[in-house]
């Protein structure tokens, strides 16, 4: 049922050289591009072996790799398959293919129904709770790369007014973070709404922070405070998870569920729709 083929290549370190993957019978490659390098590597396919056209990943919708990452192609009516150096600037950046031939699980010819279980995205979190008593002035919460201070001035971007109620300070940085609330009042005017999270309402003196983007990267992003009176209950937002990619329509069958997606789906995206099983007929 399948044909695999592994390179890990050390060679890709010039201008316009490139590395080949034989496809033929073959209903998909997964492409894996890993090491320290600098470069732009552009994906291509032949259908007569001569013949190069640029060739786009089933998920990203990328022609071309500038860092390191993973990419699925449709290689069902190409020969071949290639990654080529375009310019080229320094490193070595190690290439590696794996090749899937049409499997005939259930009886079915199409590459869009696998064995296994996807997983929807989930969105990491932390809460923020204070012990009811107001922060002290020059206090500052970090939020991944954005650091709020509380002032009783406002002063400069993400300042939030300290009130000398717990609850009301804590409300002004959840207005900052989304940019609600009255700016100029609140906390500085011409503080950005945050780019990484979204807080919740204050419930008994504390706020969910929530990453925008779901999936696992937001896991690293930092959650700390210099205040006695604030606490998060962890030191990095947790508990994301990435989803499962698929091209839309693409089926997923386990002992228990059958698993479809309507629209494509990305490690950040939660569009898994499951069916249990019917009756016998």
């Amino acid at each position: 049922m399948y044909n695999q083929e592994l390179f890990d290549n050390t060679t890709l370190i010039a201008d316009a050289t490139s590395i080949l993957f034989n496809c033929a019978n073959l209903a998909a490659v997964g492409l894996e591009i890993k090491g320290t390098w600098s470069a732009t590597l552009l994906f291509e396919y032949t259908i007569d072996g001569a013949v190069w056209h640029s060739m786009q990943d089933l998920i990203t919708k990328l022609t071309q790799a500038t860092a390191n990452g993973s990419f699925v192609f449709d290689v069902s009516a190409y020969k071949a398959i290639r990654v080529r150096c375009h310019p080229y600037t320094s490193g070595t950046p190690n290439i590696f293919f794996y090749g899937k031939s049409t499997p005939t699980t259930l009886g079915i010819n199409n590459e869009n129904v696998v064995p296994g279980t996807p997983v929807n995205a989930v969105a990491a979190t932390v809460t923020l709770t204070s012990d009811n008593t107001d922060v002290a002035d020059g206090d500052t919460v970090t939020i991944g790369s954005t650091v709020y201070r509380f002032k009783n001035t406002i002063a400069q971007v993400n300042d939030i007014h300290r009130t000398g109620t717990a609850d009301t300070t804590l409300t002004n940085l959840v207005n900052a973070i989304n940019g609600a609330g009255t700016a100029g009042t609140d906390y500085f005017t011409g503080t950005p709404v945050n780019p990484d999270v979204s807080a919740g309402a204050v419930s008994s003196h504390a706020t969910v922070l929530t990453a925008k983007t779901k999936g696992a990267a937001a896991n690293s992003l930092a959650s700390t405070e210099t205040s006695a009176h604030l606490s998060f209950n962890h030191a990095t937002l947790t508990g994301g998870v990435d989803g499962t990619p698929a091209n839309a329509g693409t089926l997923y069958y386990d002992s228990s569920y059958i698993y479809t997606t309507p629209v494509a789906n990305t490690i950040s995206g939660a569009n898994w729709l499951r069916f249990g099983p019917g009756a016998s007929f």
